[in-house]
């Protein structure tokens, strides 16, 4: 079941990157619109408008009106799934590779030591570990 977030709530747990969707509002047309939140200079929480997170303009600030404030919010996963060969080809290629571990997306390398940190001691172990990137 995905956890859904009410306005309010975005700015209390939201944290800075974190995307979340728009699900149920009070103007239909505005369902699926996506929204991002940023942390502030000053550590304050602010939403911004998809794929603005760090820009600077003041237009990339999402406008609070009903449409926002009385809907209700879905968190976005950025992380999708990938094949053992093509983590394998990332970490080859320094580019960055997930984990879930007890619910927390860890990013690991080719250095990383799996064994004692997330229990993948061997070959069998690897395998039935699902990798991810994220999007």
């Amino acid at each position: 079941m995905t956890t859904t977030f009410k306005y309010t709530d975005l700015f209390l747990k939201g944290k800075d990157g974190e995307q979340f969707e728009l699900i149920d509002a009070t103007v239909p047309s505005f369902i699926g619109t996506k929204v991002v939140m940023e942390k502030t200079a000053t550590g304050s929480i602010v939403m911004k408008k998809e794929g603005t997170h760090g820009d600077q303009d003041a237009s990339s600030l999402v406008i609070p009106y009903g449409a926002f404030t009385s809907g209700t919010y879905a968190r976005v996963n950025p992380f999708t799934p990938i094949k053992l060969g093509e983590a394998m080809m990332h970490l080859e290629n320094e580019i960055p590779v997930y984990i879930d571990y007890r619910g927390e997306m860890v990013e690991v390398d080719e250095r990383s030591y799996l064994d004692d940190a997330y229990g993948i001691f061997d070959f069998e172990d690897l395998m039935a570990t699902t990798f991810y990137i994220k999007k």
